[in-house]
């Protein structure tokens, strides 16, 4: 994790200050490799998300540092594999309070089942997001339309 990550996360709302991310610079999550999280099979998540657990377990246990704020981070190294998991996502998906490491993978875990159920619709949207210039991987697709459904837009034919 570098102070570049920490800055990349700012541009999308973490709001970090460089003392708090400090506690983490340096560690490494290359144990974690370039995986697909929607694209891998089940037997394959089940021995990746432990590999995961352990290496999000070395970077929860800091102050300041919640998981809105790591996943927005992570998502920059691992896109196709760690969504953004803000409060208007975990609040979606039901995911509760509890250790940071269980909440990211608990996230993880319900984005891939909804995400595999919708995979051949994803991969339609991540063509389109091409053809127009602003290429996404089909995780944060989905997250994104989370975003669309519960974050804080009133409907389209309310006023307001």
């Amino acid at each position: 994790m570098t102070d570049e990550d920490r800055r990349v996360a700012n541009r999308v709302g973490a709001r970090i200050s460089a003392k708090i991310w400090a506690q983490i610079v340096g560690q490494s999550i290359a144990k974690i490799g370039d995986w697909d999280l929607l694209n891998m099979s089940n037997f394959e998540w089940q021995n990746r998300k432990q590999v995961i657990y352990q290496v999000l377990c070395l970077l929860v246990g800091h102050r300041g540092i919640g998981v809105a704020r790591l996943t927005k981070a992570l998502h920059r190294k691992r896109p196709k594999l760690v969504p953004i998991c803000d409060s208007v996502v975990l609040n979606a998906l039901g995911v509760g309070a509890g250790n940071k490491a269980d909440v990211i993978i608990a996230c993880v875990d319900r984005l891939r089942i909804v995400g595999q159920e919708q995979l051949s619709r994803l991969h339609e949207l991540r063509k389109l997001s091409k053809q127009l210039g602003a290429e996404m991987t089909e995780l944060r697709i989905l997250e994104l339309l989370y975003w669309v459904q519960f974050g804080p837009f009133p409907p389209a034919n309310r006023k307001i």
